[in-house]
């Protein structure tokens, strides 16, 4: 089913209300869900509204809290986030980078105690409109196998390049660090279907496309095998070492990541008195020009999906899971 933009955003942030969530920030939590689905990520933004809620409900997110400063220098600053809702904690973290940036040409901010950030993109595209370049990244609950074994030990551990562009069809990377993030393998599970390629080991350790063989007791697997599995633990090293945080050994099992770390870098090339746009489309003119494998494919940029699925949803409306949509509205 179809919901129109604004009504989501309003349902949304009724429940937040409702629960306690002072109003800005349960406006901008409301925001940041019905953003990543109009986006095209209903794993990240309306398929995890009604856990986030549970959590709300189970005191695991304090909706008044707010990240605390509590040491820095120069560019640099650390925040407690004290448990408050991982959206908000960190879009204000993003803002905060960026004023740094604009400050000192790069900003970096480390955030400990928070919890899951939902749609990692948005704090990409949040950058970007403000004219920065972004790398953020998280950790979070081990649920990735490192290289050669089959327990999860790893979080997924997702990692966000973003590059402005002055027309705001920004260049934005989003991605897991494993082969099927854990909110797409739940949208298989429901639909019955087979992960496309391998998705990680079943509990006893065989490598399965199952996902519902690898939600219940498994784990998922790297991408690039080595590749993935090596940058997901030095995020968590980056994360937890900057943050004063915990690190994905320390953070509970569980369905949701809570008292996790994650950094947040702002650059502004603007600084240098350069403007990168030029380059920029450069770069995407000769991706664009490049021919397809498939004939009648257009190859894309990172971000240029989304941007499709935006326009898309703007006009027609937002697509839900009506089954999603209907636990959301029981809230």
């Amino acid at each position: 089913m179809r919901v129109p933009y604004r009504e989501m955003v309003e349902e949304l942030e009724r429940i937040l209300c409702g629960r306690g969530m002072p109003d800005d920030r349960a406006t901008l939590c409301a925001r940041l869900f019905a953003d990543a689905s109009r986006d095209g990520v209903p794993s990240h933004g309306l398929n995890r509204f009604p856990g986030f809620v549970a959590a709300i409900d189970a005191r695991e997110v304090a909706v008044d809290a707010t990240p605390e400063r509590v040491a820095g220098f120069g560019g640099l600053e650390r925040y407690d986030g004290h448990f408050g809702p991982g959206p908000a904690n960190a879009s204000f973290a993003m803002d905060r980078a960026c004023d740094l940036a604009g400050a000192h040409g790069i900003g970096c901010v480390a955030l400990a105690r928070t919890n899951h950030w939902m749609r990692a993109g948005n704090y990409g595209w949040q950058a970007a409109d403000r004219g920065c370049f972004a790398l953020c990244f998280t950790n979070g609950t081990p649920v990735m196998a490192p290289h050669g074994a089959h327990l999860a030990k790893l979080g997924n551990n997702p990692l966000v390049i973003a590059a402005p562009r002055p027309d705001g069809r920004h260049v934005v990377l989003d991605t897991a660090m494993s082969q099927f993030s854990w909110g797409r393998l739940k949208i298989l599970q429901r639909q019955g279907k087979r992960a496309p390629l391998p998705a990680g080991f079943t509990k006893q350790g065989e490598l399965t496309d199952d996902p519902d063989a690898v939600l219940r007791g498994g784990a998922t697997l790297a991408i690039g095998h080595w590749k993935g599995a090596g940058m997901a633990l030095l995020f968590d090293v980056l994360a937890a070492s900057l943050a004063n945080g915990l690190a994905s050994v320390h953070v509970a099992h569980g369905p949701y990541d809570h008292g996790i770390s994650q950094v947040f870098i702002a650059l502004d090339a603007r600084t240098l008195g350069t403007d990168p746009a030029p380059i920029i489309d450069d770069i995407l003119a000769d991706l664009h020009q490049t021919p397809p494998t498939k004939p009648g494919d257009r190859l894309m940029y990172p971000g240029e999906r989304a941007l499709a699925a935006r326009e898309d949803s703007m006009r027609l409306g937002v697509h839900v899971e009506e089954g999603i949509w209907t636990q959301i509205i029981a809230l």
